[in-house]
């Protein structure tokens, strides 16, 4: 599963965005320029498909702390459109979720869009759903590109309103045999949702999940994308076993982490300690203990020492490192978004992170912000994006080679690196205050 292009309205400072995502991208820009807003709202989409929108909405503390914030109350809907590709397969749903394993030939893309508001300028006032649709897009054998397959709306109250579908006989296939239905009130993700439907719920997002689970056939995979603002004192704290743990956004349960992929997933775990290796060379392997609370922490065996180092006499740089590598390589997750991998680490260590980070998009898709020189000169121009803010507050979003046609040239031709390009201010947008 990939996420193509997201747009955002008036979310924080994402007064109207567009972005466009690919196996790796690498946003840039100045300080309080909306890095961090972006990234919030990358997280929020998540939690809004695994958990639902308003238990996302009170996990960011409520209406009023993501709107926009330039008006005193805000007034103007949050809008999002999704765009989001995954494979097809034609099997059962038990198979889907469970046994599919050959790599198909045939995919669908979702775009999905939805807006909702408060009611009221209160800052206590309650929000509602002003739209939702979803279109549903298929690229099958025979197709050279995407051919919209059926489109699905629905009003404030959850009752689905319009509707459309495709004649083709292949498309016809292509819904009746996937998790779709040619009655909208016989979908199977209704069935799950129906409970909750209403003025405060979305309607796809079930969908949505249910099929997304079943395209990936790891079905334990539960979180589209995971952001991450790590940082080495959440890192170091004790984590809590568990069949399925997960890593928070700061870096808490790291332990817990490391010692799910040692049970259940070794070959992730065997690339991990190597890579780690190179940030610690003389570390010989991670052990795992019980605190006196009965939760597990982390312990770092060096080579000539008999007595191994805890998590709170390793160095910042190598338990960031250690948590940056279980969030790239989780195989939980679909979209890793790490804010500022840079922290705490060395350029050689820089280097070896972003050396697994371009193996980790193998299998996922990878968002970095950054400051550093080192990063920007470790991708591509086509990879980067300049995050910066008007003089109205809102932050814009562009690719860089838009922004200049002659650095993808001077990148390809070895006469200048991106860092430089970046810190010569021939990028105005990329300038503090400029």
């Amino acid at each position: 599963m990939k996420f193509q292009k997201i747009e955002i309205a008036n979310y924080k400072s994402l007064h109207n965005v567009s972005v466009k995502l690919s196996d790796l991208t690498v946003f840039v820009g100045a300080n309080a320029s909306g890095k961090s807003n972006l990234t919030e709202a990358l997280d929020f989409i998540g939690e809004v498909y695994q958990l639902g929108l308003e238990s996302a909405i009170a996990r960011k503390g409520g209406y009023e702390n993501i709107a926009f914030r330039r008006a005193r109350r805000a007034k103007a809907p949050i809008r999002f459109i999704v765009e989001i590709e995954a494979p097809h397969y034609y099997s059962s749903i038990h198979r889907r979720l469970m046994k599919a394993k050959d790599k198909p030939q045939e995919y669908v893309r979702f775009i999905h869009a939805f807006s909702f508001k408060a009611k009221s300028t209160a800052i206590d006032a309650p929000y509602e759903i002003i739209s939702e649709s979803l279109k549903v897009y298929a690229k099958l054998k025979d197709f050279e590109d995407y051919k919209i397959a059926a489109e699905y709306a629905r009003n404030k109250n959850g009752k689905i309103v319009k509707e459309f579908y495709s004649r083709s006989p292949e498309l016809k296939k292509f819904l009746r045999d996937s998790p779709f239905s040619r009655n909208p009130t016989d979908f199977f993700f209704m069935r799950r949702y129906r409970s909750t439907l209403g003025k405060t719920q979305l309607v796809f997002t079930g969908l949505m999940d249910i099929y997304l689970r079943g395209g990936r056939y790891y079905y334990q995979q539960r979180n589209y994308i995971s952001s991450f603002q790590l940082n080495p004192r959440s890192c170091r704290e004790s984590g809590i076993p568990t069949p399925n743990p997960e890593l928070h956004r700061y870096g808490a349960n790291l332990p817990a982490m490391i010692s799910f992929l040692k049970r259940e997933h070794i070959e992730i775990y065997e690339k991990i300690v190597p890579t780690l290796r190179q940030v610690f060379p003389s570390l010989h392997q991670l052990n795992l203990s019980y605190t006196h609370t009965k939760a597990l922490a982390l312990q770092f065996q060096e080579i000539g020492f008999k007595r191994p180092w805890t998590a709170e006499d390793v160095s910042d740089g190598t338990i960031t490192t250690l948590a940056i590598l279980v969030a790239i390589f989780n195989p939980a997750n679909s979209m890793v978004v790490i804010e500022e991998p840079e922290n705490s680490m060395h350029p050689w260590g820089i280097r070896s992170i972003l050396k697994a980070i371009r193996t980790a998009t193998e299998s996922k898709q990878i968002v970095l912000t950054t400051h550093s020189p080192v990063v920007v000169d470790s991708v591509r121009p086509e990879e980067v994006a300049v995050v910066n803010r008007n003089s109205k507050g809102w932050t814009n979003i562009t690719p860089l080679i838009d922004l200049d046609n002659s650095i993808a040239e001077q990148w390809h031709s070895g006469t200048s690196t991106l860092a430089n390009i970046l810190d010569s201010g021939s990028v105005p947008e990329a300038v503090p205050g400029a």
